[in-house]
């Protein structure tokens, strides 16, 4: 009797503790996550996804690398170092020695609304590890900002910037074993910080590829920006935005002021590039006229504002990036007609640019303005004597061809 009442006592201690593990992997897996599962011919994987998003036009170095650090954390929620760690357990690294490098590629990009968006990713970070014993493997993942600017070593007249990512996350391995063979049954990663650094939560899915649940790339992604100016010296008369005015024609003003508006614009949530974009003024000397003029922007980035050129004049901006969109556009004046040459495109006749970018090379808006007076037609007032005086000379010629025809007949 008392050995039946032990063995029942067993039977539901031994239940309560099954239902309560299902309870927690249910836990950890309902709420937003559905793991993918692997075998031991087709393992479940883990990667990151590096997603880089630029200003319209711009050119990445061709030797930018972004880097990342995977450090080993725990074995079934033991930490690396323990004095309670298995004996003979070498916690295993992820990528080389815990760091991974993501190449920038252009071989995924799109652009949208003047924003470039470039998706890399490392591939699977667990293919090639020998895993020493089955259990829950943890496991952090961070990016390192620590290479320098890429372009600003080769010129100094570049400026560039970076928004690196602070999120943070951590990778869980399940690591199963059948037939003698360990493999990883399948993989989940948490968020534990933001791109900005703030707490974040939530279960990803960190499989590579196409083949995960949530998206066609690893979950586990890091975001990050770049923009830069063009090559251009800074405070000259030459930028990577200028605005010239050219007048033509017999009766064009050379000294007279001609007014334009401008709207400028960048995402200033992605690209907190400097505030204000700064120009000058330049004459055909190269000389500066009048500055700085400063045009601010506002929360969302843009700019609208005014100026004014007269013939050989340009506004030269100094600070506006590569993908900065603008939209130049001259007030109509009697007497004139209007061409515009804008990034090599012309526009005649026209009055306005319509919206363009901030090219690498730079970009130029030139202004022509041609008045012609028409020559002289018809009969001048000042002339009026003048063509009497021969009106009459031929009213008297033919007046004596007339009065000698008839003495000639009379004499017949």
């Amino acid at each position: 009797m008392f050995k039946k009442f032990k063995k029942t006592k067993l039977a539901i201690v031994l239940a309560v503790a099954l239902i309560m593990c299902f309870g927690s992997v249910a836990t950890v897996f309902a709420s937003d996550y559905t793991p993918v599962t692997g075998t031991p011919q087709n393992p479940a994987q883990a990667g990151i996804t590096k997603i880089l998003q630029t200003p319209y036009g711009t050119t990445i170095p061709s030797n930018m690398t972004f880097n990342f650090v995977v450090t080993s954390v725990s074995l079934n929620g033991i930490p690396v170092g323990d004095p309670e760690w298995p004996a003979g357990i070498t916690m295993p690294q992820l990528g080389t020695a815990g760091a991974v490098a993501i190449p920038v590629t252009d071989a995924n990009m799109t652009t949208t609304s003047g924003v470039t968006t470039r998706i890399m990713e490392s591939g699977n970070l667990l293919g090639a590890i020998n895993w020493p014993s089955t259990g829950i493997f943890e496991f952090t993942i961070v990016e390192t900002a620590n290479f320098l600017p890429y372009v600003q070593n080769q010129n100094i007249d570049i400026l560039e910037s970076y928004v690196f990512s602070q999120a943070q996350f951590t990778l869980r391995v399940h690591v199963g074993e059948y037939d003698g063979v360990r493999y990883v049954r399948y993989t989940y990663a948490l968020r534990t910080h933001n791109d900005d650094g703030t707490p974040g939560s939530g279960k990803l899915d960190p499989t590579p590829g196409t083949s995960n649940t949530q998206g066609d790339h690893s979950q586990v992604i890091f975001n990050n920006r770049y923009w830069r100016t063009t090559d251009q010296d800074t405070d000259t008369d030459e930028g990577p935005l200028v605005v010239s005015k050219t007048v033509t024609g017999t009766g064009g003003s050379l000294t007279n002021p001609f007014s334009f508006s401008i709207t400028l614009g960048l995402n200033a949530t992605l690209f907190p590039t400097p505030n204000p974009f700064v120009a000058y003024i330049y004459d055909a000397d190269d000389d500066r006229v009048s500055g700085p003029h400063n045009f601010t922007r506002d929360a969302a980035g843009n700019v609208t504002g005014t100026f004014t050129l007269r013939h050989g004049e340009r506004l030269v901006f100094q600070n506006t990036p590569v993908g900065t969109q603008f939209n130049v556009t001259e007030t109509a004046v009697f007497g004139y007609t209007t061409s515009i040459l804008v990034n090599g495109v012309s526009i005649n006749p026209g009055l306005t640019t319509a919206d363009r970018f901030v090219l690498e090379a730079g970009s130029t808006a030139a202004f022509t303005n041609n008045n012609v007076i028409p020559p002289p037609t018809g009969i001048a007032l000042s002339d009026l004597p003048f063509y009497g005086m021969i009106a009459l000379a031929i009213g008297g010629l033919v007046m004596f061809i007339i009065v000698k025809a008839k003495k000639h007949k009379s004499y017949n």
